[in-house]
């Protein structure tokens, strides 16, 4: 920083933060988890606001405008609650895996191989470390 610990002065910073003005006005953007939920907790039915609706077809079916979040939400209880069984269940599995975290996976790794030492001389080693530069770095 300019100034340094405690030298810190208003000219250091070029657009310095208005007081009384949020950061972000809109908020803290929806996560799909957030939506995920938003979806479990309705009991079947969702309302649409008027100004979202974009067009009313003959058939009685309707076009809304929906943001992107809420539209991979959607699809994604919708390929749940199909009758696909392999993307009903793969669906399922990701919609906990957001909520509730993927299940902890103990590992054993264990090989009866030896580790193999390489001793390099300083030159050797430098030598090694020219090869694996990127070619904008040498």
């Amino acid at each position: 920083m300019p100034g340094g610990y405690k030298n810190i002065k208003p000219e250091d910073n070029p657009k310095p933060f208005e007081h009384g003005k949020v950061a972000n006005p809109t908020g803290r953007p929806l996560s799909i988890r957030n939506q995920l939920r938003e979806i479990l907790a309705m009991d079947g039915t969702m309302k649409i606001q008027a100004k979202h609706v974009i067009e009313i077809h003959d058939d009685g079916s309707v076009d809304i405008l929906m943001p992107k979040k809420d539209m991979v939400a959607m699809k994604l209880m919708q390929w749940a609650m199909s009758s696909k069984e392999g993307a009903s269940v793969r669906s399922i599995q990701l919609i906990m895996e957001h909520l509730e975290g993927r299940p902890h996976q103990s590992l054993n790794i264990s090989t009866d191989e030896p580790i193999n030492q390489v001793q390099l001389s300083d030159e050797q080693f430098e030598e090694l470390m020219d090869k694996l530069k990127p070619e904008e770095m040498k």
